[in-house]
């Protein structure tokens, strides 16, 4: 019923730009403020190359810091490796493939022929416990071509005993962070953030993004520059906690869509 009612909402999306416009710079200035007063978009995932185009291989996660409460490489020959399920359903596939940035592997989503009004999913998924304060993604990615259908990459979900949220990139022609809610109770919200500067997502990127479900802030960097900053929606808070990485949600038609995806970490306090 609720992967029904995100189909309703995100088949009313407008589309977004393949680039996202100067003039659409949304947020505050407390965007390069980490979790608990961080200073560096970088500190919690080692030190990857700053703009995500080379691939730190096996030693990505061996060099991890304490703090990461989840990291991924992807550097094996197949599968889900430490995620909890692999989701691939009509027309979509997600595997562990040969690397397009410096050698090395990575994990690739793809979707193929998806028909008219059809709805599928291509994903890595982990479950993480309870967020009670904020959860921090980064990872390195870039989409094979701009999406040409409606399409739901990253997701942060939180589930509660009155329905759940999500934070995630949403795309079609250019990528926005969008947040969405689900009360069990009442009507939910679909908002989308325009990012603050012009973004190829052709092109590999290393990206953040930081949900504080205790303070209600949304935050996202690229390539270590603050491209978002302001408030989410007064219906976060703390609960269970679900991350997807790689295509979460599509709709139909789409001829096709690839996503790439590396370096993947999570901080959950």
């Amino acid at each position: 019923m609720r992967v029904t009612a995100a189909a309703c909402v995100l088949a009313l999306a407008s589309a977004c730009s393949l680039t996202t416009d100067l003039s659409n710079l949304t947020g505050g200035g407390d965007a390069d403020r980490g979790t608990d007063g961080a200073a560096d978009a970088n500190a919690t995932d080692g030190s990857p190359p700053a703009d995500g185009s080379g691939d730190a291989g096996a030693a990505f996660c061996a060099a991890a810091p304490s703090s990461v409460s989840f990291c991924d490489d992807f550097e094996r020959a197949t599968g889900r490796g430490p995620f909890d399920v692999a989701e691939a359903g009509e027309a979509a596939a997600v595997d562990i493939t040969s690397g397009t940035r410096s050698g090395g592997r990575e994990l690739r989503a793809t979707i193929t022929g998806l028909g008219e009004q059809r709805v599928t999913s291509a994903s890595y998924a982990e479950r993480l416990g309870r967020v009670e304060k904020s959860v921090r993604v980064a990872f390195a990615m870039r989409l094979e071509a701009p999406p040409s259908a409606e399409a739901q990459l990253v997701t942060l979900t939180v589930e509660k005993p009155d329905g759940f949220a999500n934070a995630f990139l949403f795309a079609k022609g250019g990528l926005t962070l969008t947040e969405q809610t689900f009360p069990d109770n009442g009507s939910g919200s679909f908002v989308q953030h325009q990012l603050s500067a012009a973004v190829d997502w052709t092109a590999w990127h290393r990206v953040e993004i930081e949900l504080d479900v205790a303070r209600h802030e949304l935050r996202m960097w690229v390539d270590g520059a603050a491209a978002y900053s302001g408030a989410c929606d007064a219906f976060f808070g703390a609960g269970s906690l679900k991350l997807d990485f790689g295509i979460h949600f599509a709709k139909g038609p789409l001829p096709s869509l690839g996503l790439r995806l590396d370096d993947v970490t999570a901080v959950v306090l």
